[in-house]
């Protein structure tokens, strides 16, 4: 299983997935995709997708090396279930995978979420200061998207995480 993270995050949290279905059977791998965690690559800054599935698609193969008659599962969470999507679109990636699980995935965004009154405050940084920070992460939007408090005190306090976006 190749775990792929959402916006903002990083792989260390699912290693506690690995602690509950990670046997003789079940692999986990996780990775932390360019821009994100301990990627190597300036936190924050995504240079390119074609960089995100360079990563993917060398992970899989490394991962298929290593387990030569293993079936290799995909999961994605939220923007990681995007990469994940388009990564088995791939022909050269979806030949080496068994399947996805994509959980929280954007594919569908409800009106709600796009003609929401925060949505106006993004527009100004997108026409006069890209650079300046217009989505918190962690505010009101992970408060209204999550239940559990530990949860959302850990991702606040966590380094890793990015905690703003700007484009």
């Amino acid at each position: 299983l190749l775990i792929l993270h959402g916006i903002g995050f990083h792989s260390y949290p699912y290693g506690k997935i690995s602690k509950y279905i990670e046997n003789d059977s079940v692999l986990v791998y996780a990775i932390d995709l360019p821009g994100h965690g301990l990627s190597g690559t300036h936190r924050g800054v995504i240079e390119s997708n074609n960089d995100i599935f360079t990563s993917i698609d060398s992970l899989i193969r490394l991962i298929e090396g290593e387990n030569k008659y293993s079936d290799i599962y995909l999961m994605g969470v939220s923007m990681g279930s995007v990469y994940a999507l388009a990564s088995a679109m791939n022909d050269s990636t979806a030949s080496h995978l068994s399947g996805l699980i994509l959980i929280g995935s954007p594919l569908r965004v409800h009106r709600s979420q796009i003609v929401h009154f925060d949505n106006i405050s993004c527009i100004f940084p997108l026409i006069f200061n890209r650079k300046r920070p217009f989505l918190y992460l962690d505010g009101r939007r992970l408060e209204s998207s999550v239940n559990d408090k530990e949860y959302i005190d850990e991702r606040r306090a966590d380094s890793l995480s990015i905690h703003y976006l700007s484009m």
